[in-house]
């Protein structure tokens, strides 16, 4: 199972880019902030770690999950929920981390990401 997990992660986390934000027929509120590019992601039994870009000031109360479960996968797209202003931009970014549990997942779940990967050549 973990290897079926780390190869659907890798599969969402290339062809990201150029999927949909969510999946057909999910229902994001209107509050939410515009979809936010990962520069990376490590999933383990129950806990899901995504590197984003920061300016310093980022942490997990600017990043939003929506989650969309679904009749055989569960769905997740990260939004930014408030910009990053500071002046202290790197290219290492921010690591945050959700347990399943906070997201309302089951540990062992297959999670499909599908915001963009952010490959580091692109990172600013």
């Amino acid at each position: 199972m973990y290897n079926r997990l780390v190869l659907t992660i890798i599969l969402s986390l290339g062809l990201g880019a150029s999927a949909c934000a969510t999946p057909r027929g999910s229902q994001v509120p209107a509050d939410l902030g515009r979809v936010e590019a990962i520069q990376g992601a490590a999933f383990t039994r129950d806990s899901i770690l995504l590197k984003v870009r920061s300016n310093g000031c980022t942490d997990k109360d600017d990043i939003k999950p929506f989650i969309t479960k679904l009749r055989t996968r569960t769905v997740m797209t990260l939004y930014r929920l408030e910009e990053d202003n500071c002046s202290t931009e790197t290219s290492q970014g921010v690591t945050l981390q959700w347990s399943f549990d906070e997201l309302g997942i089951a540990p062992g779940t297959e999670v499909q990401l599908t915001s963009p990967y952010l490959h580091q050549s692109e990172v600013r």
